[in-house]
């Protein structure tokens, strides 16, 4: 082959390399707005619950699949159905029976782990002499028209540290077994089959802004034997998390449900005045301001759902996000630091290939009590991840390849 057809021949390799960039583009592009379509009819299947009446009509464009896996990739199926079931016609009978049999699991599961939340508050209190301070979906479910509908993947409380050897004697008594240490050896993690996982804080968050929370048993009430915060306190909380989550992997639809939910029973009591004087200090007022304009925009009497970059990313996500936005986001964080963008890519790979000593100890938490085995713990890592691993690696790897490349 000669030089002419040599260069001919790359050159039907770059059409058809950018022809299949290009179908890519439009394939992901397409897959996007039938995600946001079917999230938006989600929020109207929502609002019909809370208003008490029958939601409008399904968009031709939205399939009951494509619904159904939105309602459950944002952990709101019970809600979900038993609002579409009031307009669902014969011919999605099918996926009605499987969303129906879905939503019954979340029943059960909802009275599970209730009885068993309790059951374990008894035990710590009674028993154990330990002070506990229950967070996040435990107390949301006393706000929402049923309690199952605010489905939680797991029942999250605060001890002492102290206290976490005692608290570990008693779960493993109550037939709970212990999984790992996560979030910088602060969040403790049980698991019971089939489905109650429990995680058992000693601090209420171990990353950005943690210190606000140092000495929140200061402020905290006590009644029933049970701790409380007040209701300022838990509201920044439901913010910092919510920004933790939007900011790493992304954050879904039953965030902001949450956050209009909380505003609509509890509004009236909150300071405006020390949580504005908060979202100050955290540089996060314009963030925290336009969570809650979303919130009430969404679900509130004027109802709209706009194309903002925020809108977009939630309604694109699952509960607690997707891969790609982490990947995204993960990126996006490195090239602000480097602003070379082969320095940045270079970063990227060899932070990844070898994690910080926090990342490595969520991983592998005896490296908490012998730090000196990162180094053979990166390789073990190293060897292992392709095993395991291989699509989540590959997934990434794809978006390695792209950083810096212009859309």
């Amino acid at each position: 082959m000669n030089e002419k057809d040599t260069m001919k021949n790359s050159r039907k390799t770059n059409v058809k390399s950018n022809t299949s960039d290009i179908e890519a583009k439009e394939k992901k592009e397409q897959q996007e707005q039938e995600k946001i379509l079917a999230a938006k009819y989600l929020i109207e299947l929502i609002r019909s619950v809370l208003e008490e009446r029958k939601p409008q009509p399904k968009p031709e464009k939205v399939s009951m699949k494509q619904l159904f896996l939105t309602a459950k990739n944002n952990n709101l199926i019970c809600m979900a159905y038993d609002a579409l079931r009031q307009i669902a016609e014969p011919e999605d009978a099918d996926i009605m029976k499987k969303w129906q049999k879905t939503s019954q699991s979340c029943t059960v599961m909802d009275a599970v782990q209730r009885s068993e939340g309790n059951k374990i508050f008894r035990a710590f209190t009674e028993q154990g002499e330990i002070r506990i301070l229950p967070m996040k979906g435990w107390i949301m479910k006393g706000f929402y028209p049923r309690p199952e509908y605010r489905q939680m993947g797991d029942l999250d409380f605060l001890i002492d540290r102290e206290n976490r050897k005692k608290a570990r004697d008693i779960m493993c008594g109550m037939g709970y077994r212990f999984v790992k240490n996560e979030c910088d050896d602060t969040v403790d993690v049980y698991k019971k089959e089939p489905w109650m996982y429990v995680e058992i804080h000693n601090h209420m968050i171990p990353y950005k802004n943690k210190t606000k929370y140092e000495k929140i048993w200061e402020r905290c009430k006590k009644k029933d034997g049970l701790y409380a915060m007040n209701w300022d306190d838990y509201y920044m909380f439901m913010l910092d998390h919510l920004e933790k989550h939007f900011y790493s992997s992304g954050c879904g639809v039953r965030f902001l449900l949450d956050l209009f939910i909380f505003m609509e029973k509890k509004g009236k009591e909150l300071h405006r005045d020390v949580l504005e004087k908060e979202f100050r200090i955290r540089g996060e007022e314009n963030f925290f301001e336009q969570l809650e304009k979303t919130a009430l925009s969404w679900f509130g009497k004027e109802y709209h759902v706009g194309d903002t970059r925020m809108e977009k990313l939630i309604l694109v996500s699952g509960a607690f996000g997707t891969d790609n936005q982490k990947y995204t986001n993960r990126q996006e964080k490195i090239q602000k630091k480097y602003k070379n963008k082969k320095v940045a890519k270079a970063m990227y790979f060899l932070t990844r290939t070898f994690p910080e000593y926090s990342y490595m100890c969520n991983i592998y938490p005896f490296l908490y009590k012998i730090p000196i085995l990162m180094p053979v713990m990166w390789i073990v890592r190293l060897i292992c991840a392709p095993v395991t691993k291989m699509d989540r690696i590959r997934k990434e790897v794809g978006f390695w390849r792209k950083m810096g490349k212009k859309e």
